[in-house]
């Protein structure tokens, strides 16, 4: 039993010292999945959100669904990151057209609740049950004491061991789970950093900024459209959803 407790410590203290990337894969729409990969290093933890989908979409840019119908604009699109170096502050380097922006969003504290005994596998990690009430929506995490490191995919980070799934309890997206966990050399990991004299903006002036490009967008796209020619338009506010 002792050996056996010896080799667990040593294969948890092998992790806390390694280069770390897992990947994961994110359900975030009905339609579309995106990769993300989270990179580990004594140093620092970046989470890179991938920016190119994971689904065969239908190639008719207009997808028909029940009674509603969604229109897909391709647009340029650039990979999200995450800088989780800070538990309480993440600094997100976004985009709105080609125009840089580093955003701080201030997390609430994550009060997690373990006393649970459901168990899963994943990817060979014995992994244990957790919940917490995060942003207005009840999330359910597993996550393994096999790998000590205290984070996991998108904003979560916090528990006894490194998060391979989470997601929202009521809902069909708002879902990561790990599909690869490899050690990596030094050199393997090229993390992103934060230029020096960045300006931050905080998430709720950014939300603001990027609403005013999309009415901007909207207004434009309105005047191409020949006189006479009626159409109908629904457009709703950006506004954080969910998790």
């Amino acid at each position: 039993m002792n050996k056996i407790l010896f080799i667990v410590f040593l294969i948890s203290n092998f992790f806390c010292s390694q280069n770390l990337h897992i990947e994961y894969v994110n359900k975030n729409s009905e339609l579309t999945s995106f990769k993300e990969n989270l990179y580990i290093s004594p140093s620092s933890i970046v989470s890179i959100s991938d920016s190119i989908t994971v689904d065969k979409l239908s190639k008719d840019p207009e997808v028909s669904r029940s009674n509603e119908k969604i229109f897909m604009v391709k647009d340029k699109l650039y990979k999200t990151t995450y800088f989780k170096n800070n538990p309480k502050t993440l600094t997100i380097k976004e985009y709105i057209g080609n125009q840089v922006y580093f955003v701080q969003d201030k997390l609430p504290e994550i009060i997690w609740n373990t006393n649970y005994v459901d168990k899963k596998i994943i990817l060979g990690y014995n992994c244990m049950k957790a919940t917490t009430f995060f942003r207005g929506s009840n999330v359910i995490v597993y996550f393994t004491k096999d790998i000590k490191v205290s984070t996991g995919p998108y904003k979560f980070g916090g528990l006894d061991g490194l998060i391979l799934e989470a997601y929202e309890e009521i809902s069909s997206i708002n879902h990561w789970i790990a599909t690869k966990i490899e050690k990596t050399n030094k050199k393997a990991i090229i993390s992103p950093m934060i230029p020096k004299n960045s300006e931050m903006i905080s998430l709720q002036n950014f939300l603001v900024l990027k609403q005013n490009k999309v009415d901007e967008d909207y207004n434009e796209m309105m005047k191409k459209i020949p006189v006479g020619v009626g159409i109908t338009v629904s457009r709703n506010k950006i506004k954080r959803v969910g998790i």
